[in-house]
């Protein structure tokens, strides 16, 4: 094969890459951590979540645990982050649709301090759970390295959907529903 040939070849090889890279990091399987050692378990579809416990934005405590018969999407994002902020809205209304009928959001906001986050909420109109994870525990924990990732957690608190990029309303809906059992 030529040098010709090759370059010819290399943008197609690219886009393949690209292509084969998020089809392998939107659905199910899991982002290995190098902060996570070898020897940990990295959440997987079908396990039970790790659990973990948080303060709030408002300075509630909250843990995975106590959520146990909700069904629950955790949402690990940043204020910079544009497809965070992109999918935010589209959270917010399924939110508001079914948490009377036992869906819960837990936002898990990394690597930014409080007054940050809370301004981007209050910009963004949300009103479902924002949780602060300073020293990065609960995110080493589920292995991120993208943002944003979710992961959908059903009512006896096993994993069914992990999803690594921004999310459409209907994806959130759909996958939560499946989350708790309709």
């Amino acid at each position: 094969m030529s040098i010709l040939d090759m370059k010819k070849l290399a943008p197609i090889m690219g886009l393949a890459l690209v292509l084969l890279l998020a089809a392998g990091c939107q659905d199910e399987g899991y982002a290995a951590s190098s902060t996570g050692s070898s020897s940990e378990v990295a959440p997987r579809v079908g396990k039970t979540a790790p659990d973990f416990t948080l303060t709030s934005l408002s300075g509630e405590t909250v843990s995975l645990s106590s959520l146990r018969g909700k069904a629950v999407l955790i949402n690990f994002w940043a204020s910079w982050c544009d497809p965070c902020r992109a999918e935010m809205p589209g959270m917010e209304k399924v939110w508001k649709e079914l948490k009377d009928q036992g869906m819960v959001i837990l936002a898990i906001n990394e690597r930014e301090d409080k007054e940050t986050a809370g301004k981007f909420v209050k910009e963004l109109g949300l009103t479902f759970p924002i949780l602060l994870d300073p020293g990065e525990v609960v995110f080493n924990t589920y292995r991120v390295t993208l943002f944003p990732s979710s992961f959908f957690i059903d009512r006896e608190g096993v994993i069914r959907y992990m999803t690594v990029g921004q999310m459409s309303e209907s994806t959130v809906r759909s996958r939560i529903k499946v989350a708790m059992g309709s």
